[in-house]
């Protein structure tokens, strides 16, 4: 055999042995678990508003370098079969956490024009339309999600009820919200006067009492502006908040039973509204519900 021809076969022999390169794969399944993630901790944080946003940066961070640079890392892959968009998807994703500043003051009462409950809308809907992409179990598909995203951009359009069962609030419902949440920042006021009282003459043991009655009247307080802001809400709930405020206009005092009633509907009510991982207390919805109705 020839030196060329010799050369020839070992070289060919080699290429037979050598491994082919590995195609390009990522793990969608642990992806499709760190989405899931993603959106349960998005969801408590837009309920909880403006509750728990630094809770998010901090928890977001893990869970999204998980997403970004192992499971969809190959997306960078020559043989990578993932649609262009996702690269899109976690770019927006990253770009809306990082303008999320977790110290800055905000505001519940207006929360869809805080910049930073509009960014949590955005990762939001971004991920719904990553999970599409993905084709994760129970996704909406990406054109469905890109319209949710969409829509996440405007104030929900009032007296429009997407929730089965619900019709939009009458006059005397926004009435009875309104008088609740009055209520609530009355408690609220009169707990932070309290506080103050309290240290100015160094009772530090009354002081952290009423700071701790200020927290829960607020965290109330936010429960009935989300709400209010949904605008639609079961007629038998509407019912009893009707009531309530026919008895206030006639100068009477709604009695204990009837009150609770109420307030038992309303948490109810609330509490099945939420997405999955939302946060609610039932506990401290009623006990301050009831406390300020009468």
């Amino acid at each position: 055999m020839s030196t060329k021809l010799l050369r020839l076969t070992i070289v060919a022999t080699l290429a037979l042995a050598w491994p082919a390169a590995a195609e390009a794969k990522c793990d969608l399944p642990a992806a499709c678990r760190e989405i899931g993630e993603l959106r349960q901790l998005t969801d408590g944080t837009l309920v909880a508003y403006p509750g728990r946003v630094e809770d998010f940066v901090s928890r977001f961070s893990t869970h999204f370098s998980r997403l970004n640079s192992q499971h969809l890392a190959c997306r960078f892959d020559a043989g990578s079969t993932l649609p262009k968009d996702v690269d899109a998807d976690l770019g927006k994703i990253l770009r809306a956490k990082n303008s999320i500043d977790p110290k800055s003051k905000r505001s519940a009462l207006y929360k869809e024009d805080d910049p930073a409950y509009r960014s949590l809308q955005i990762i939001r809907g971004s991920l719904d339309h990553l999970a599409g992409l993905l084709k994760c179990s129970g996704a909406k598909s990406a054109a469905a999600a890109k319209k949710t995203e969409e829509a996440g951009s405007v104030k929900p359009e009032k007296g429009v009820c997407r929730r089965q069962g619900e019709t939009p609030n009458e006059k005397e419902t926004n009435e009875a919200l309104d008088f609740f949440r009055d209520q609530m920042q009355e408690a609220m006021d009169m707990a932070l006067k309290e506080e103050a009282v309290a240290k100015s003459s160094k009772n530090l043991q009354r002081a952290s009492a009423a700071r701790g009655k200020y927290n829960s009247f607020r965290q109330v307080k936010g429960y009935w502006d989300n709400i209010k802001a949904a605008s639609c809400m079961p007629p038998h709930v509407q019912g009893l908040l009707k009531y309530h405020i026919s008895l206030k206009k006639a100068g009477r005092t709604q009695d204990l039973d009837s009150c609770a009633q109420l307030c038992d509907a309303t948490a109810e009510w609330y509490q099945k509204m939420l997405p999955v991982g939302g946060a609610f207390s039932r506990k401290t919805f009623v006990e301050g519900c009831t406390a300020r109705c009468n």
